[in-house]
């Protein structure tokens, strides 16, 4: 290996450091993060760079070292949610994961499914289950607990690997006895290129130490390996014996005249792992920011999957595309909670994937059928009508009725699609795609003219609410609110709301998304000296409304609703200041 390979890098190395010691503490990456890769340099730079070496080390003693995120604030704060979700749960003394109001059963028909005891309210708890393990997809800035799933500023890593990524010393020494001291090093750089079998793995690992009951539960979840295509069951077991052979020439898992025996053992219950996990497993996702901030001033948020986990209670659920339940995590916490009221006696359904509000029938069947292997039959399956017809379809130009989007033909009239139709609705797909760019550049009053010219044309094929209208309604609102046009933004934003609701449905995170982003326009109006009364008495009653939504999704501790509290009391105070009496003497 040539010198220039790594005296390149160390150098880079060193000017990190040099900007490190500077940052300030909630920014810099732990000490030993540092430590840990001088170590890796060190192993494969020569005596040349020994200065170079020197350098490096002299620098590190003045980098603070790390503090136990144990007893930090952000540890603190997700023990006080922690315990309130516990609080605020009943647990299920048989079903370990679920609450009293509910109790599996299992039938001919359905299998082992989940029914309510008692009624059960909009909002309740229905699952609130730690995992029996779980695994964080690959991650470079080590943002969540290899562990326990939290989120870190200050990662513990491995004493022995780059790749294993703490929030405390607690969990990485319980990972290490768990699981990690066989997957350590290139164990685990092998295991982040094998997909869900890393899990399967893991499971196997775990439940070597795992209470024994507990891991039976796993075990005892549908694998559906006498249903797999005969390539994926291939596939499957060719990985899990390659770990196998890992495990027996790599690690030093077992021992004595068996160890050749509890390997192939082992090797077996890997694949009966992997098997369950294609319908089993649950990705584990968490809320970002995305690094651009919109023009409302508002980061947009969207969910990351962070990690796959297996919960053997909430796995009970049958699905439904209209489910009753919502799934949501705090850390490897997986909160399951009531988005409608569920009469006792009655099934509670999760959704695995495909929700009628999103997918179309056919290819909600066709997703089930290929990866869970049951055609579905509820309610909105059963429907001779599409409910994404009028959202996804055209629109007739003859009776306004609806044109499916899989048709050419209106399903009221019978008339044909309109011989415009392709040629306008192009025409709008490169106006939207000039108006994004010019968007991309920070060119925001460029971009509402050829994106009013593209509502023109899909306004004219579509519905009112179709998904691309919305989008480009969207647009607009955000290139208006950077001009300055708030009462323009925001008449399109209450039209973008009233949209997802219809669309999405009423107490969804989409709805929430819009009246956030329209608590803000309303907000910077206000500052401009530029109040609408009107307009300001409608955003109170939509806060309200995200408001229930965000706390249903989040809870009361996530940032999001604590932005809304905190736009709603500047609404309130701006408003005030708007209305507040002029104090005037009398003359005499």
């Amino acid at each position: 290996l040539s010198r220039q390979v790594f005296l390149t890098p160390l150098k880079g190395f060193i000017g990190i450091l040099d900007t490190f010691l500077v940052l300030p503490e909630k920014e810099q990456h732990s000490r030993s993060v540092a430590v840990a890769e001088v170590d890796v340099f060190r192993v494969f730079v020569s005596i040349e760079q020994s200065k170079l070496l020197s350098e490096v080390e002299e620098m590190l003693k003045n980098v603070p070292p790390p503090a136990d995120d144990e007893d930090s604030n952000e540890t603190a704060s997700s023990e006080v949610v922690l315990q309130h979700l516990k609080n605020s749960f009943n647990p299920n003394s048989k079903l370990i994961g679920a609450s009293d109001s509910v109790e599996m059963r299992k039938s001919a028909k359905k299998g082992r499914h989940v029914i309510a005891t008692r009624d059960i309210e909009l909002g309740e708890i229905v699952f609130f289950e730690e995992p029996f393990t779980f695994v964080c997809l690959p991650d470079p800035s080590h943002l969540h607990c290899q562990f326990c799933c939290r989120r870190t500023h200050n990662p513990h890593p491995c004493d022995n690997c780059a790749e294993g990524s703490y929030c405390s010393s607690h969990c990485k020494d319980k990972a290490w006895r768990q699981f990690h001291q066989w997957e350590c090093g290139a164990g685990l750089e092998l295991c982040y290129n094998i997909g869900i079998a890393h899990l399967g793995l893991r499971v196997a690992l775990v439940g070597l130490s795992a209470d024994k009951e507990r891991y039976s539960t796993v075990k005892g979840l549908l694998d559906h390996i006498d249903k797999l295509y005969p390539d994926d069951l291939y596939q499957y077991s060719l990985i899990s014996t390659a770990l196998v052979i890992y495990l027996k020439h790599f690690t030093d898992l077992f021992s004595g005249s068996s160890r050749q025996s509890n390997l192939l053992e082992l090797g077996g219950l890997i694949l009966l792992h992997v098997a369950q996990l294609v319908s089993n497993g649950h990705a584990l996702v968490d809320c970002h920011l995305s690094e651009e901030e919109s023009p409302f001033g508002v980061c947009s948020e969207h969910q990351v999957r962070v990690g796959t986990g297996i919960y053997p209670a909430a796995s009970m659920m049958n699905h439904s595309c209209d489910p009753s339940i919502i799934n949501s995590f705090h850390n490897q916490y997986l909160i399951v909670k009531a988005i409608k009221f569920i009469p006792k006696g009655t099934e509670v359904f999760n959704c695995y994937g495909p929700h009628f509000r999103r997918t179309p029938t056919l290819e909600r069947q066709e997703l089930l059928l290929g990866q869970y292997f049951f055609k579905c039959e509820c309610e909105p399956c059963r429907s001779p009508r599409d409910f994404l017809d009028k959202f996804l379809g055209s629109r007739c130009q003859s009776c306004e009725g609806t044109i499916p989007h899989d048709t050419l033909q209106c399903a009221k009239c019978s008339e044909s699609m309109s011989l415009t139709f392709q040629q306008d609705v192009d025409r709008a797909d490169v106006l939207l795609l000039r108006a994004k760019n010019y968007v991309k550049m920070n060119e925001h009053e460029r971009s509402i003219e050829p994106a009013e010219e593209a509502l023109k044309y899909l306004s004219k094929h579509f519905y009112k609410n179709n998904r691309e209208v919305l989008e480009c309604k969207d647009l607009i609102a955000r290139s208006c609110s950077c001009k300055g046009e708030f009462k323009k933004s925001a008449t399109l934003i209450e039209e973008c709301v009233e949209g997802a609701r219809e669309l999405y449905g009423s107490i969804s995170i989409e709805v929430a998304g819009e009246i956030l982003k329209l608590t803000d326009i309303v907000i910077r109006m206000m500052k401009r000296k530029n109040p609408d009364r009107k307009l300001y008495e409608r955003t109170k009653v939509y806060a309200s409304e995200a408001q229930v939504i965000l706390k249903l999704y989040y809870g009361v501790f996530h940032p999001k609703y604590l932005d809304l509290n905190k736009n709603l009391r500047t609404l309130h105070s701006l408003n005030s200041k708007e209305v507040a009496p002029v104090k005037s003497g009398m003359k005499l």
